[in-house]
């Protein structure tokens, strides 16, 4: 089965891990501070090989500490906020 794909904070990433010694958990997990408002991010390819999309990027979203906006275009040309 291929992992879930999670994208988020540092401190999901820390609750993820923690949560990791209750039950296990299948995923791999990108930090969004690489991919902020940087459409040319080292995990363009990643997301272009396993979901076709061409362009991802975080946005600080006003929200509370540590929250992102996601910016996802795919080859078919949609786009998604």
């Amino acid at each position: 089965m291929t992992p879930l794909t999670i994208v988020g904070p540092t401190s999901l990433r820390y609750w993820l891990d923690e949560y990791a010694h209750v039950e296990h958990l299948d995923y791999k997990f990108f930090d969004c501070h690489l991919m902020r408002a940087n459409p040319a991010h080292a995990l363009q390819s990643y997301f272009a090989q396993t979901c076709g999309l061409t362009e991802v990027f975080a946005v600080d979203a006003i929200h509370c500490h540590d929250s992102y906006a996601f910016i996802l275009k795919h080859h078919d040309s949609w786009k998604i906020v």
